[in-house]
């Protein structure tokens, strides 16, 4: 029996999916991927208007696409990871993914017919590009020439925020931690009049901040991204208050831009490590491993400062941007790897164990604005 969304790493499917004759399901898209096509061709002659053509198009690559994902799963190639995910109303959905990315993008991308500029204000981790350079696979090529470059931050940190540590000995896993976020993060809206963005982990870690809101009857201008959230439609909502928070999960720490006081503070409850169950995290480790290096050290880590970096980049937007980020994962301050994930951002961070004085030291700040 597997519980409802979770992933399998699946090893074998005639083994695993005993009663499921693959092989003729995939025969038979194959034949009706024929006929889909011979059915297209008739069509674009008499599309004169192409106002069919394009979107037929786009549907036909995607079955196809899809057809092509059963094949390699059947296949059990030992170059991929393939993974069924068992998600609500008994619906699974199959999942396949190559397990070392950077030898197609070393052979058909990265390589010495290439030239081109990689830029963004996370590839380093620990003053280094050797771990994006790892995933990318360009460490393994002989014949191009890499060179790279540090350009410093235009934003003045120190001026336009402040960062707080929260240090307590609760355990991240525990309710008692999750109760202590809510609180904060009810005590401080009470007091301080900000939108608040805050960078949760998981669905699971949002559903528990919402129970709790709602065991306290306090509803208003909260909103929370739940599997069948539409991200614009929260963010629509979320803009349309100036005191409310949005409790965000993977797709809220990065690619948004929400400068000025859309984002006045920021809250990022846990340190943004990866599922350790998840398939590609698993196959990523596992390639660690292989070449005798510390899959933490040189995976996890690194992986989970560079999201953490990511998503310490939605509070700061231009020059003219101020605000609070709070960071509340003790680890930061109790673990010795807490001190690299903190020494990546360009500041230093105020240590509190009561939101209170958190408060009392944005009050000030924010003050300085008005």
């Amino acid at each position: 029996t597997i519980n409802e969304n979770t992933k399998h790493i699946i090893e074998d499917v005639e083994e695993e999916f005993k009663g499921l004759n693959f092989k003729y399901l995939l025969r038979t898209l194959k034949t009706l991927n024929s006929k889909i096509k011979m059915f297209s061709s008739k069509i674009y002659e008499y599309d004169t208007s192409n106002s069919v053509t394009p979107e037929l198009k786009i549907l036909s690559d995607e079955f196809y696409e899809n057809i092509e994902i059963l094949d390699r799963i059947i296949s059990n190639n030992n170059e991929d990871i393939c993974w069924a995910y068992f998600r609500k109303n008994s619906v699974v959905t199959f999942h396949c993914s190559p397990r070392d990315l950077s030898k197609f993008l070393s052979n058909y991308i990265f390589n010495e017919r290439c030239r081109g500029v990689i830029c963004s204000a996370t590839l380093e981790f620990n003053n280094s590009f050797d771990y994006f350079m790892e995933e990318l696979g360009l460490n393994d090529l002989d014949n191009i020439n890499i060179k790279t470059s540090v350009h410093k931050s235009p934003f003045l940190y120190d001026e336009q925020m402040k960062l707080f540590l929260y240090q307590t000995r609760l355990d991240i896993n525990s309710q008692d931690y999750t109760d202590s976020l809510a609180s904060q993060i009810f005590l401080y809206r009470k007091k301080i009049n900000t939108r608040i963005l805050v960078l949760c982990t998981s669905y699971n870690q949002i559903i528990s901040f919402n129970n709790y809101f709602r065991k306290q009857n306090i509803n208003d201008n909260i909103f929370y991204q739940l599997p069948s959230s539409n991200r614009s439609f929260l963010i629509k909502k979320y803009l349309k208050e100036k005191n409310s928070i949005l409790f965000g999960t993977s797709s809220f720490w990065e690619g948004i831009d929400l400068p000025g006081k859309d984002v006045e503070t920021l809250w990022i409850t846990k340190i943004p490590f990866s599922n350790p169950k998840d398939p590609l995290f698993i196959s990523q480790s596992e390639k660690y491993i292989s070449k005798g290096k510390n899959s933490f050290i040189n995976y996890s880590l690194p992986d989970a400062t560079i999201k953490l970096k990511q998503g310490f980049g939605r509070l700061i937007r231009n020059l003219n941007d101020y605000g609070i980020c709070i960071l509340s994962d003790p680890r930061l301050s109790n673990k010795k790897y807490g001190k690299v994930i903190l020494d990546s951002l360009p500041m230093h961070s105020i240590l509190y164990s009561d939101i209170n004085d958190v408060i009392l030291k944005t009050t000030n700040f924010l003050e300085e604005f008005k």
